[in-house]
């Protein structure tokens, strides 16, 4: 895995350069070992070091491997006078040998540096995605609270937990079974404003809209308290019911409760 080249890295780098430099490349080889390419024996670390630590590692190992190999030639040392039979023939090796090791150094870190690239491109699509992802399920999370508030407004709170129930079991939220109960004992209560009628031919359509807003949230509280399933409004109509969808121990007396504190309600008005 390729890192940013730090202070020690690049100490710990020039070191192994250096020490596989002055062996192979800037010392004078044996007889024996004339007839080898041991001057190629850094490259190796140049490779390590591109891959290592990118462009800079690799163009800083072929700098320093170059630099120790003009240096043994221009001392009359190094193995490319070993293994040449004149000075033209020695400067042809040693520009092969640079040529070689630049070349590597230059084509590796080439290569280090598109794939660092391809690899940020990569992760910053990725942090893209994942950024898109999350909006899109926290608008799809508001989406279903919305429609959920706007079920709970609609339908009473026991069908809609029916209805959760069918989706969580995958099934279509309207395409399940049929929901139709009997009921033993259930009571209504309808209620309307007197003088309704001509109450609103008399004052703007807004003020009668939010006189209306008041009063049915007074409604709903008080259906809240006295458990009560509202049913619907139409105009000035409220519709109440006790024992629907759950049974009420005393629905009788909380609809006559109800109808009393619906006029209290009024009256404070």
């Amino acid at each position: 895995q390729r890192r940013p080249i730090g202070w020690l890295d690049l100490a710990w780098l020039v070191l192994l350069v250096i020490v596989a430099g002055w062996t192979f490349v800037l010392a004078r080889p044996s007889a024996a070992a004339v007839r080898y390419p041991l001057e190629y024996a850094p490259l190796p670390i140049v490779v390590w070091g591109a891959l290592r630590y990118g462009p800079r590692g690799g163009c800083l190992a072929a700098f320093v491997v170059s630099v120790l190999a003009l240096t043994g030639a221009a001392l009359n040392a190094g193995p490319f006078l070993a293994k040449s039979t004149s000075t033209k023939e020695a400067i042809l090796l040693l520009q092969a040998f640079i040529g070689t090791i630049s070349s590597t150094a230059l084509l590796l870190s080439g290569t280090v540096a598109e794939r660092a690239a391809a690899e940020t491109s990569l992760r910053q699509l990725n942090e893209d995605l994942e950024a898109r992802v999350g909006q899109r399920t926290a608008q799809l999370r508001l989406e279903r609270d919305r429609a959920d508030r706007l079920l709970r407004n609609v339908l009473p709170a026991a069908i809609i937990d029916r209805f959760t129930k069918e989706q969580l079991a995958d099934q279509p939220l309207l395409a399940a079974e049929t929901i139709a109960e009997i009921y033993d004992e259930a009571v209504v209560l309808f209620a309307d404003i007197v003088n309704f009628t001509s109450y609103a031919a008399e004052i703007p359509p807004l003020d009668l809209l939010t006189f209306l807003n008041h009063i049915f949230s007074r409604f709903d509280r008080l259906a809240q308290e006295y458990g009560l399933e509202k049913i619907k409004t139409i105009g000035d109509a409220y519709m109440v019911v006790a024992g629907l969808p759950e049974p009420h121990p005393d629905g009788l007396g909380a609809i006559a409760h109800m109808a009393l504190a619906m006029q209290a309600a009024i009256c404070l008005l």
